[in-house]
């Protein structure tokens, strides 16, 4: 029903209306409305209903109709050479992505007028998809010799030579993405003359992306936790591609997988509810998601939690401190009427960053008392996507202190260069140290603290932050505070409580205070 939809009415992105695709596709059909819709349109993941259409029913329309497409979008975007029409891309495969900025753009190529550093994702996501579609069509009449030479010549010739010299290196998601895309054309398409080096430089990529990337305790540097979830689903895609799980190339990227296993549930909300933090969106429930891949690999305590201890082992702790990840969470139980307080304390993450150091979120009885914001857009196109995108990517969105009416201003917080993604990062899971902050746990008192002292506001005033929690079981919070000041002036501080959907409106506090 969904190819029917895209062959009949035409293909829709980003909220746009449906637009039809005519005979040749136009790349730019929404670009005067949202500039990231022909990266997103490039991927090519919208198309991939056709291919999936005919292996279920042998209808040679879907088939003939992704390779069109495909084809068309390679007539118009040949990446190497001197094409200077309408949809050139500026950039030559081989040179590192550092040398081909003119400037940032927001979701790759091809672009007009910034073909950005979003390029290797988008050729990974790219590779992946036209690999699937075209195992998917095999079958197929409409695969003659002359789209398939086109197809693979594009995957060798552009796609790895953009992989191979433009890893992403400083976003773990996204370079593990890329470098599987790598493994995967390695495998797919043997006959390549640098299928070998597609294939080993791809899993070094990974099995070094994830000694970098990925803590002890399974937190990781992006402290985004929708990016949290990506990486045992595509561990299970490698381990099918290696073959042999018991080998020595299985046996680590295992060993990662059940790490964030153990990681995901702790964090998770009573009800299991991702936590909103920076990314992440409250709605996406992590409970089919643990009960897949802790059976998959084998980790009880996620099994226990997630199967409400159905199956698996029970955790020996309720209450945890998640130490490489500055990640406290005081919690009675994992059922959804169970007291949960989670105190963040992370520093500025890799990938996206909010300026909500010592955030708390609560919650009880089954109602959230205190939420995070999350994030509001991906597109920044229109003037309350920015608005609503800068509020809650600031301090004002999340339960912190303000000094002087200025949130928190961590150098690199919110605004990083894109040129940080070409080079590796200089902070990596092999030099972190856990965090200092005290956590005591007891049967009737629980007790966690940390501080915050990069700056407030645009000059970064060095006050610092001190925040201390303590939870009488059963009874409530007490929330202290201690602000140092680094001089003997007057500053106003004010305690923000960002209140959830049930108890918004029905409070009133004031909670200004000057000293």
């Amino acid at each position: 029903a969904a190819a029917e939809r895209l062959l009949r009415d035409g293909v829709s992105l980003l909220g746009q209306p449906a637009t039809p695709l005519g005979d040749v596709l136009d790349l730019g059909m929404w670009y005067d409305r949202d500039r990231t819709a022909n990266g997103h349109l490039s991927i090519f993941q919208w198309a991939a209903v056709l291919p999936q259409a005919y292996a279920q029913t042998g209808d040679e329309r879907f088939a003939d109709r992704w390779l069109r497409l495909v084809v068309d979008y390679l007539t118009q975007s040949p990446w190497a050479g001197d094409h200077t029409g309408p949809l050139a891309v500026h950039y030559f495969p081989a040179r590192p992505m550092r040398d081909n900025r003119w400037r940032a753009c927001d979701n790759g190529e091809p672009d007009w007028d910034s073909p950005g550093h979003w390029i290797s994702l988008c050729s990974a996501s790219r590779l992946l998809s036209w690999l699937d579609g075209l195992s998917l069509i095999a079958a197929s009449t409409s695969l003659d010799g002359d789209r398939l030479w086109r197809i693979l010549r594009s995957l060798a010739w552009d796609h790895a030579q953009v992989l191979i010299g433009n890893p992403r290196h400083n976003t773990p998601n996204q370079v593990i993405e890329t470098s599987y895309a790598l493994l995967r054309l390695g495998v797919a398409v043997p006959a390549l003359r640098m299928a070998t080096t597609c294939f080993e430089l791809g899993y070094r990529r990974i099995l070094a992306a994830l000694q970098e990337q990925v803590m002890p305790d399974g937190s990781d540097l992006e402290r985004s936790p929708n990016y949290n979830w990506g990486l045992p689903p595509i561990i299970s895609r490698i381990l099918e591609l290696l073959g042999d799980e018991g080998s020595a190339w299985g046996e680590p990227l295992i060993a990662f997988a059940r790490r964030r296993l153990r990681f995901q549930p702790h964090l998770a909300t009573p009800d299991l509810g991702m936590v909103d933090l920076r990314k992440a969106h409250h709605e996406d429930n992590l409970r089919e998601y643990l009960l897949r891949w802790s059976r998959r690999f084998d980790e009880p305590e996620s099994l226990w939690i997630a199967s409400n201890g159905r199956e698996g082992r029970r955790p020996a702790f309720d209450s945890v401190s998640i130490a490489y990840g500055a990640f406290h969470i005081l919690r009675s139980g994992y059922g959804a009427q169970d007291d949960y307080c989670l105190l963040s304390v992370p520093a500025v993450g890799a990938g996206h960053s909010s300026e909500d150091m010592l955030g708390l979120m609560l919650a009880t009885r089954g109602q959230r008392i205190l939420v995070d914001s999350g994030n509001f857009s991906y597109n920044t196109q229109s003037d309350i996507d920015r608005w609503m995108e800068d509020y809650c990517r600031g301090s004002r969105s999340h339960s912190v202190v303000l000094v002087d009416g200025e949130g928190q201003s961590r150098p690199g917080g919110v605004e990083r260069l894109p040129e940080i993604l070409c080079r590796p990062p200089a902070r990596t899971a092999l030099n972190t140290q856990p965090s200092s902050d005290r956590c005591r746990l007891g049967a009737h008192l629980e007790y966690v603290e940390g501080s915050y002292a990069n700056g407030f506001g645009p000059h970064a005033l060095a006050v610092r932050h001190h925040r201390r929690v303590l939870w009488l079981r059963g009874q409530g919070w007490l929330i202290i505070d201690h602000l140092l000041p680094p001089d003997a002036a007057v500053h106003a501080y004010r305690s923000l409580w960002m209140l959830g959907p049930a108890l918004a409106g029905r409070t009133a506090i004031d909670p200004s205070v000057t000293a």
